[in-house]
């Protein structure tokens, strides 16, 4: 297991900030465990600096559904949107490699926790387990594929002491 130094950028939409919120979310630090336990499991070669960057922001049901329309032609919010940063001219050593940007729906992600009957807070190490592992260039759109980003999101969920989510749905 590779350890790598990771910087979170967190931010908010201001209309969640503006709400009353009944949803629990991650802070930074939380944030950057979740994205390091991530890139420790990660086997590609789309990452193999020591020190990484990734922006995560926090949306409301509107811009999800918004990004989601814009960039992946779907017209329903979701839960988690990765933009990756994936580029050859990758910063020098130490600088910390971008690899791209999160988008998250708290509303979302609260209703799935209930539904899956599983914490708020292992529900958003999950998708953002899940969602820095697209930034590295997996994917689950085949069941090949599906069955190795699985894998590695429950290996990094299992060093958090977190259970294997795909089991409690």
């Amino acid at each position: 297991m590779k350890n790598i130094n990771v910087r979170v950028d967190l931010s908010e939409d201001n209309d969640l900030l503006q709400r009353h919120r009944t949803w629990w979310t991650p802070n930074q630090k939380q944030c950057e465990i979740w994205v390091g336990s991530a890139l420790a499991f990660n086997t590609l070669q789309t990452c193999e600096k020591d020190s990484a960057f990734i922006a995560i922001r926090l949306s409301d049901i509107d811009e999800s559904a918004k990004l989601n329309a814009k960039y992946r032609n779907k017209s329903n919010p979701t839960n988690v949107l990765a933009f990756p940063f994936l580029t050859q001219d990758w910063p020098e050593e130490g600088s910390g490699a971008p690899l791209g940007d999160l988008a998250l729906c708290p509303e979302i992600i609260k209703n799935e926790a209930l539904i899956q009957n599983k914490t708020e807070e292992n529900h958003w190490a999950h998708l953002i387990i899940h969602g820095t592992l697209h930034l590295c260039g997996y994917d689950h759109d085949h069941s090949k594929n599906r069955k190795i980003m699985e894998e590695i999101e429950t290996d990094a969920l299992k060093s958090l002491g977190i259970a294997n989510p795909y089991l409690l749905v």
